[in-house]
């Protein structure tokens, strides 16, 4: 992969979790199973073992949003339907790079202990822009879990969700235009 992916992170979540989740620091997850299962199907040059997930090295979950929408090259926004409770967060240019997104990967995977028993949410980090269609990363939240699948395509994850990423994507790049 050569071009920045896109990520898009959508989760049902109260008030009360997400303001808990925003208060708290990012938190190292374990290296399991998992994991390695997803690693090791990933297509890289350069490949090198995973023996541990880097994590985000901020005060708390706030700053780390905070600095991420801040970083123009991202092109990041963050925002929350309070009457529906879907919390959603996305980064058009995210990264190329697997190893970059290990910290990320962590935390979404670490969100997962914010949700309420019944929420679920997704997060996907894939090729938006450019149009190939290949997943770098595809995480199903869900009773308190987050599962990282081995999907490579678009193909392989939930269309709901691929159709929901797309849409929050779609829409922002149309305002953008708009503009």
């Amino acid at each position: 992969m050569s071009e920045q992916n896109s990520l898009v992170i959508r989760v049902h979540i109260s008030p009360e979790k997400l303001a808990q989740m925003h208060q708290s620091a990012p938190q190292a997850i374990v290296l399991d199973e998992n994991m390695k299962t997803w690693w090791a199907s990933r297509e890289m040059y350069g490949k090198s073992d995973l023996t541990n997930v880097p994590t985000y090295t901020v005060r708390d979950n706030r700053e780390l949003l905070t600095e991420l929408v801040r970083d123009r090259y991202l092109i990041a926004r963050e925002y929350y339907d309070e009457e529906r409770q879907i919390w959603t967060f996305f980064a058009l240019q995210f990264s190329e790079n697997y190893s970059e997104i290990l910290p990320m990967i962590s935390w979404i995977i670490g969100l997962a202990a914010y949700l309420n028993q019944g929420d679920t949410g997704f997060a996907i980090i894939y090729d938006y822009q450019w149009g190939s269609e290949d997943v770098m990363a595809y995480i199903k939240l869900e009773d308190q879990k987050a599962k990282l699948t081995n999907a490579k395509h678009i193909s392989a994850i939930p269309q709901e969700d691929y159709l929901q990423a797309k849409g929050i994507l779609d829409k922002f790049m149309d305002e953008m235009q708009d503009q």
